[in-house]
């Protein structure tokens, strides 16, 4: 293992790299350090209790740097400095000072710790966070075991070969690893320093299963192997005849009793002055009982009735000398805690704790059946009114809207004949030549049907001697006429029902999106109880609804508020969840708090357009950008077919019409199909292009949706990239022809829509792909008509002329675009 971890540092000292991913080359040396240092200067500005930890870290490393164990080894400092996650330059910086204050001998053991963290910057970073100090147990444990051989080979060196330098080497190597592992499951369970001083419930208990349970089983051993360490420590050392390794026992049995109880603190007081004097270890265990018992009553009870039990003992086991050997440390430590122990909570009892879970789940569910109300209407029964609707009147109606050929053919024949027949000269007319009308009536319902004028003197279907070919094709005229409007209001109807059918599918869609967005997420709400709990909420529930815009209700037992209005709660919610949390909503009842809170946009955008009609006081082309409620962000170019009039109101229904219903949680494709019926049934030759960009500032998804649109383009830093698509305009054709495209942005990213009139062909427009290299203009306003200015003198067709700028900014990086 030693001959592995060497070959890996050679490794990457040759190739100057540390902290790799992958094939990704992680962070510098140097910038390592710099890197952690940062950190840990902005976690102290952040958090003054980090300086107390600091203080408490290199004491330790300090103590255990001048403790030996056997055969005169010193593991202590060396495992304390491979396993500790963070304060390891405090804690080196106390080592060095512990080890030099040892005179010439403890020179080695200084260079030795040095060496231990040195090995851990060098072989760690994750492969997540790439971060110092946070490499897997094996390798902490391996860079303890390579200090104690170093150390060991020194001692070789300066002894020679000995039973007493093998001993030495080799126990200073199985402790130094044995110590790592067996501290680091004070470290590596994930208990924060506040979790575990002023925490609502007993964290090695609560909810423990599996391998939590035996987690909290080596945590405990852990922190009994430890403090036993440190009271041994500082055994030899007396201030003014108070002994500290008596007042820290005090301070860590009471502080022991009072947030874990009696039992463990029994425990605790024992082992923690137990490498002091056996016969004394007894009274510290009296002290853990005797104040775990009456804490839950009263502070003070529970002070003096523990220091009672002590003095007892110590009187019972020394007489006079034992009980001065132990009051004194005992008075000073109950005064030094007492504001301490006043801001702990004793862990909660289970009956409880399911009570206050049970009261929390009632609220959660309470809130929740709110959330999810204000949120849904009763979509199913108005989809399904307007769905039947739909059927009704495609039965109402008939099955072809137009007039056939043959129906043309057939009202000819019946008119003609009815007419013919009443005329006094049809005899006659049946002996001449060419053939009457009464012959030709293949040809007048052809002319009709083409939409083709009848004429009296036409000799292709009248001849010359009719006298009455002008009544007759009023006649005929009348009739289809009338056959016409009646086959016109059929087609009206099946119209209406379409549109029934597309508004009811709209619904549909609606209803499916609320149902999927008001839905709780399992597997989230899961890890976010974990986070829950972590952070001291006694019986809290939480629960995280919706697929894409995530809501979380959450409630537990906090009786000043101070947990669930915490930042470290909410930063814990965000993490696990991978969102960033919205304003919150806090609530009350009893002890039990409550909160709400709404998913916030990691993005926001800023966006302007420009318009420029040609020939015309209105364009017809139509640009707007707007945020839905939703979470969306749509920037939309229309461009009406033509100009003039019509172009300006079929291209501003377009933008009215998507701009009105894409927050209605439909489908683009449905809204696209509802409005390609509305232009078609407009019954003019009219016609829109669309040109959408879809922006979800919740996750940083972006989408463009292009109907027969000229390209648009992605720009980011001097890079240009092009997005077009072959695609015929909405109003065309009975079906649509529109293509989806997904695109990459980032933040600082400038999204560029043009009309055709703008960006014509690529050979029309190379002034405009040059235009587009250049650096942008600060302002998107400024862009847009800077843009548009540019294409008024460069372009070779005269049209009407619309630009959209819109520039993709990160939450926290407003001010970088300022």
């Amino acid at each position: 293992m030693i001959k592995g971890i060497a070959l890996f540092l050679c490794q990457r000292i040759v190739k100057g790299e540390f902290f790799m991913d992958g094939k990704e080359k992680g962070v510098g040396f140097f910038d390592g350090i710099s890197n952690a240092i940062k950190e840990g200067v902005e976690r102290r500005k952040q958090n003054s209790a980090s300086l107390i930890y600091d203080a408490l870290a290199f004491f330790v490393a300090f103590l255990f740097a001048r403790c030996h164990v056997v055969f005169g080894t010193y593991p202590l400092a060396t495992a304390f400095l491979a396993v500790l996650p963070c304060e390891v330059f405090v804690a080196l910086f106390g080592a060095l000072l512990g080890s030099i204050s040892l005179g010439r001998l403890g020179v080695i053991y200084a260079i030795t710790s040095f060496i231990v963290v040195f090995l851990r910057i060098m072989i760690s970073g994750g492969k997540e966070n790439k971060h110092l100090f946070c490499e897997p147990l094996v390798l902490r444990m391996s860079s303890s075991a390579i200090g104690a051989f170093v150390n060991a080979v020194y001692e070789f060196l300066l002894n020679g070969f000995s039973l007493t330098s093998v001993l030495y080497g080799v126990f200073g190597v199985l402790l130094s690893a044995s110590f790592t592992f067996l501290f680091s499951g004070l470290f590596d369970m994930g208990i924060g320093y506040d979790e575990l001083l002023f925490g609502k419930k007993d964290i090695l208990t609560y909810k423990k299963q599996g391998n939590e349970k035996y987690a909290a089983y080596l945590f405990s051993g852990s922190a009994l192997i430890f403090i036993f360490f440190i009271s041994l420590s500082m055994k030899k050392y007396d201030f003014f005849g108070v002994s500290p390794s008596y007042l820290f026992a005090a301070v860590i049995t009471l502080f022991t009793a009072r947030r874990f109880g009696a039992m463990r603190a029994m425990a605790v007081g024992f082992v923690s002055t137990l490498g002091i004097s056996g016969l004394y270890s007894v009274s510290f265990a009296l002290l853990g009982v005797g104040a775990g018992v009456l804490f839950s009553v009263n502070i003070t009870y529970a002070l003096i009735f523990g220091g009672v039990l002590l003095s007892l003992w110590g009187f019972y086991a020394g007489g006079v000398v034992g009980f001065l050997s132990l009051f004194p440390e005992y008075s000073a430590a109950a005064l030094v805690s007492l504001p301490f122990l006043k801001k702990i909570s004793k862990g909660d009892e289970p009956e409880h704790v399911e009570k206050q879970s049970r009261d929390a789940s009632n609220m959660v569910a309470t809130t929740a059946l709110g959330y999810k109300s204000s949120g849904r209407e009763n979509f199913g029964e108005l989809e399904k009114a307007i769905l039947g609707l739909s059927s009704a009147l495609r039965s109402f109606g008939v099955e072809e809207g137009r007039v056939s050929l043959e129906e043309y053919r057939e009202l000819v024949i019946k008119c003609t004949r009815e007419f013919c027949a009443q005329c006094p000269r049809y005899d006659v007319c049946c002996t001449e030549s060419p053939a009457p009308c009464v012959e030709k009536m293949d040809e007048i319902a052809t002319k009709i049907y083409k939409k083709q004028r009848l004429f009296p003197d036409d000799s292709t279907v009248v001849p010359k001697y009719c006298r009455n070919s002008g009544p007759l094709f009023e006649k005929i005229l009348s009739e289809c006429a009338q056959l016409e409007e009646e086959r016109y209001k059929d087609r009206r109807m099946e119209g209406y029902a379409e549109e029934c059918e597309l508004f009811s599918k709209l619904l549909s869609e609606a209803r499916i999106r609320c149902e999927r967005e008001t839905a709780v997420d399992n597997a989230l709400s899961e890890k976010l109880t974990e986070v829950f709990a972590s952070s001291g909420m006694a019986g809290g529930v939480i629960r995280a609804y919706g697929e894409r815009h995530k809501y979380f209700i959450g409630a537990g037992e906090d009786k000043d508020g101070r947990i669930i209005t915490s930042p470290e709660l909410r930063r814990g919610i965000e993490n696990a969840a991978g969102v960033k949390l919205g304003s919150a909503e806090y609530y009350r009842k009893g002890d039990i708090a409550l909160f709400e809170c709404p998913t916030a946009p990691m993005y926001t955008v800023e966006f302007a357009t420009a318009v420029s009609s040609h020939g015309s006081e209105v364009s017809g082309d139509t640009a707007v950008s707007f945020e839905s409620g939703d979470g969306y962000f749509y920037s939309l170019i229309s461009d009406g077919m033509g100009s003039g009039e019509l172009a300006h109101r079929t291209s501003l229904f377009t933008a009215d019409f998507l701009s009105r219903i894409l927050s209605s949680s439909c489908t683009k494709s449905t809204a696209f199909h509802l409005l390609n019926h509305m232009i078609r049934s407009k019954g003019e030759e009219c016609s829109s292009t669309v040109d959408l960009f879809e922006f979800d500032t919740l996750s940083g998804e972006a989408v463009f949706f292009k109907c027969g649109a000229a390209p648009s383009y992605v720009k980011r830093d001097s890079s240009i990239f092009r997005i077009r698509s072959e695609t015929a305009p909405l109003g065309l054709m009975k079906s649509i022809d529109a293509e989806k495209i997904r695109v990459e942005v980032k933040s600082g990213d400038y999204i560029i829509m043009l009309s055709d009139g703008v960006s014509q062909t690529p050979e029309d427009s190379i002034w405009l792909l040059e235009l587009l290299g250049k650096p942008p203009k600060p302002d998107v306003r400024d862009y847009a008509e800077y843009i548009l200015e540019a294409a008024r003198v460069n372009s070779k067709i005269l049209d009407d002329m619309s630009v959209a700028v819109a520039r993709i900014i990160k939450v926290g990086e407003d001010k970088k675009y300022a």
